[in-house]
């Protein structure tokens, strides 16, 4: 699908408003986290191990989720009486500036201008007489500008630390130590827990570009007495910063504090602690199962979800009306009312009703097996592609591949290779391809090159090397020397030595890194995955025959 104003190329043409409403299905998912990495799913390396990982999973998701619920509702405004800082002052290091005010009846700190890497925000805040002592402290954080950041996001904050001092007076201190850290969500990217940790850069965080207060509750070990006049001081270290250039510093926030000591139950409770321990006792069983971690996509929680809006002439800064997840008018519609989530959206796209799925999937796999589609733009069904040489055909082999195979690409490749039409002589006639070189025409078999992964492993195949294992970290073949210099210095290219069986494993386990694409494969056409390609052009240069007779 695309949208016209944009450029796309649609199936039929989409109206500006519903290209947007169908990005939306996909602009409210997490595809990383500030590091790039999360968020990951533990994938069994054997088989067999696949269900019982699963239950696993399932278990270990509920009894999290159980859990924060049960600690999150022990800390609620319903529960204890949480008094807030009315009184503060606030400074930070670095160049980044911070300042104080009142806002919806509520004393917050803010920053100004431009923030620094590495920069502590400092809070000095009066205790409420009515707290005679402490149990808990919570932090709202929030955007700099909670008005604009709903439709202009900011980067987000990383808290790798909170230090807090309660003084008495010039020098009496008392240094406050924490149990425990209750984030306003289950499972965040970050471990709340982390900003306890004073060497960790990591800690109660937001996600990247995200619009919405996120609360931490810090719990205490003990409660600590507040003698009259006590000021509590809170140092915020944010160490993290995304994409090398933009600091996630804490932009916005206010503090309450609580006295009750039944917040102290939110840790210690024994149900709580044994629940715990069963959840220890799950993730330690879970971890012996040979895994390996797998960056994934995930949908957003409903209270963190992120508004899609029409861009202006497709500048993503100058946003237009809201739109919601839904599909083109032209198509049909999905069943159900909305709001529609990507699971929606799946159901849709193999719906009976839907004619496009089953058609660009038998495309795909027809140039696969004649080196060309029916339709030769595989990624381009719309206006603006190429119309089918055989759309009798098309239709045909998509309905079949759609009710008779019940999808099974299996019985599709089958009846594509046992037809007449494969089985031709691949001799190609001079006179036949002055007309039709591409054999759109289908008047002889398939001939056409394999693409570089397989031009790789068909001459592992025919010299005997090839191995059969299957499965497995990525490995390293080899690489002419000085091609591999990755940023990270720790990111080794480790060949094996000939002989060793990760040497000639299939291409497929070839560890791949955009901005250094393994040499063979750029030779053959291969892509550098920086953009999606579901057809690859092949060209012919003499760096390709350089390659299959010298290297290694």
């Amino acid at each position: 699908f695309g949208c016209v104003q944009c450029h796309s190329h649609p199936y039929d043409p989409i109206e500006h408003e519903e290209f947007y409403e169908f990005m939306a299905f996909f602009n409210n998912s997490v595809d990383c986290d500030l590091s790039g990495e999360e968020p990951l799913l533990s994938v069994p390396l054997d088989n067999e191990d696949e269900e019982r990982a699963s239950q696993l999973d399932r278990r270990i998701r509920s009894l999290k989720e159980s859990i924060w619920h049960q600690e999150f509702e022990a800390v609620s405004d319903g529960e204890l009486d949480w008094k807030h800082i009315d009184s503060m002052t606030a400074s930070a290091t670095k160049q980044t500036k911070v300042d104080v005010e009142e806002r919806g009846g509520r004393t917050e700190f803010y920053t100004i201008d431009t923030l620094s890497n590495g920069t502590t925000v400092s809070l000095e805040c009066e205790v409420p007489e009515s707290a005679d002592k402490l149990t808990a402290i919570r932090l709202t954080l929030l955007p700099r500008n909670p008005e604009t950041a709903l439709a202009d996001s900011e980067w987000g904050f990383v808290l790798s630390h909170l230090n807090a001092v309660l003084t008495g007076g010039e020098d009496d201190e008392t240094q406050i130590e924490f149990s425990h850290v209750i984030a306003d969500e289950p499972e965040p990217l970050k471990r709340a827990r982390s900003s306890m940790d004073s060497k960790n850069s990591d800690g109660f965080a937001a996600f990247t570009r995200i619009h919405h207060a996120r609360v931490a509750v810090f719990l205490l070990k003990e409660p600590v007495e507040v003698p009259e006049g006590a000021k509590l001081k809170l140092d915020m270290s944010c160490r993290q910063q995304a994409l090398g250039a933009f600091p996630l510093v804490v932009r916005r926030g206010s503090v309450d504090v609580c006295s009750d000591e039944k917040a102290l139950l939110a840790w210690t409770d024994k149900d709580l602690s044994a629940q715990r321990d069963k959840l220890s006792k799950l993730s330690s069983e879970r971890r012996k199962i040979a895994s390996v971690r797998i960056p994934i996509m995930m949908e957003r929680p409903e209270h963190l979800a992120r508004p899609s809006h029409v861009f202006i002439r497709g500048l993503f800064l100058t946003k237009d009306q809201q739109v919601h997840p839904d599909v083109p008018a032209s198509m049909p519609p999905i069943d159900g009312e909305g709001p529609f989530n990507r699971m929606d959206l799946a159901k849709w796209l193999v719906d009976p009703s839907n004619p496009l799925t089953a058609r660009v999937t038998v495309n795909r796999i027809w140039a696969r097996l004649f080196g060309i589609g029916l339709v030769p733009t595989e990624e381009d069904f719309g206006s603006s592609g190429e119309r089918p040489t055989h759309p009798e055909l098309l239709d045909h082999l998509a309905l079949k591949f759609q009710n008779e195979y019940d999808w099974s690409w299996k019985q599709l490749i089958r009846s594509i290779v046992l037809s007449s039409t494969y089985r031709q002589d691949a001799v190609i006639d001079p006179s036949l391809d002055l007309v039709d070189s591409q054999n759109r025409f289908l008047a002889r078999g398939p001939r056409f090159r394999m693409p570089a992964e397989m031009v790789r492993d068909q001459a592992l195949f025919v010299s005997g090397l090839l191995s059969p294992e299957v499965h497995g970290a990525p490995v390293h073949p080899p690489i002419p020397d000085g091609v591999w210099k990755p940023f990270q210095g720790g990111d080794k290219w480790s060949t094996p030595d000939v002989g060793n069986p990760d040497r000639y494993r299939r291409s497929i386990y070839t560890y791949t890194k955009r901005s250094i694409p393994y040499p063979m494969f750029a030779a053959f056409d291969a892509p550098s995955r920086e953009f999606c390609t579901p057809r690859r052009l092949r060209s012919n240069t003499p760096l390709q025959a350089l390659t299959t007779l010298n290297d290694v």
